[in-house]
């Protein structure tokens, strides 16, 4: 009703909300839910525990970090975290309930959750560095499309690399990507995120030499999302379908 009024005024989906929900979406498909499960218990010791809080506190001032830990949803437990922690139950030092012998060195449960936490922290981090970027107050609505570009290529890559995520999993998250990707794009109240992103020449170009044209007529006809799949169509005749 108020854009009705005052057409000038333009309806804008909130971006981080939409990021936010994908990486909601994410989080709750059963294969993660293990690594989540872990790095749960690993906060929630460490808020409770004086003691474990002031040599990690101490290692990361030997490490260099300045960042603590914080809750799964800012996912800030990243590798140098997963490492302190580690050398902390290995030392004895620290002992964490339920999980503590998936810190402890050359076991088989150690090696996997590593894994499984990289191959989680792979998929998320753009979506928390695009969240952390895009609430800044120097963010335009240009920079949404190419963040939302930069995500989808991401996604696209991580999912064809070396991580081995099942297929299942990966056809989850695409269609998840997707799904907000259309939200906030595609089918969102207003266009000027696209709009934004065509009108500055500078994001244009980078784009443009990152693909190798020369020409930008070569966007006309170009898909969107990076992720979309090509709609299949089915033909049926007389004698059955094709």
């Amino acid at each position: 009703m108020v854009q009705m009024k005052y057409p000038w005024i333009l309806n804008m989906a909130d971006p981080c909300h939409h990021i936010s929900n994908l990486m909601k979406d994410i989080c709750k498909i059963k294969h993660f839910q293990g690594v989540i499960k872990v790095i749960h218990c690993i906060v929630k010791f460490f808020k409770k525990s004086t003691i474990a809080n002031f040599h990690l506190k101490n290692e990361q001032q030997r490490c260099h970090i300045f960042q603590g830990l914080v809750s799964i949803g800012k996912t800030r437990f990243g590798s140098t975290h997963h490492a302190m922690i580690q050398e902390l139950c290995s030392s004895g030092l620290v002992k964490i309930p339920e999980v503590n012998n998936k810190f402890m060195p050359n076991l088989a449960l150690t090696i996997c959750f590593k894994m499984d936490l990289q191959q989680f922290l792979s998929i998320t981090e753009p979506l928390v560095k695009s969240i952390t970027y895009l609430e800044s107050t120097h963010a335009t609505p240009a920079d949404v499309y190419l963040f939302w570009l930069a995500i989808m290529a991401h996604m696209n890559n991580i999912l064809k690399s070396e991580i081995e995520v099942p297929n299942s999993v990966a056809e989850k998250i695409q269609h998840l990507c997707n799904n907000q990707f259309s939200q906030s794009i595609n089918n969102g109240p207003s266009n000027i995120f696209v709009t934004a992103f065509f009108l500055n020449p500078q994001l244009l170009l980078m784009v443009l030499a990152h693909q190798g044209y020369q020409d930008a007529n070569v966007l006309k006809g170009a898909k969107l999302n990076p992720l979309a799949v090509n709609s299949v169509r089915i033909a049926r005749t007389s004698s059955g379908a094709h």
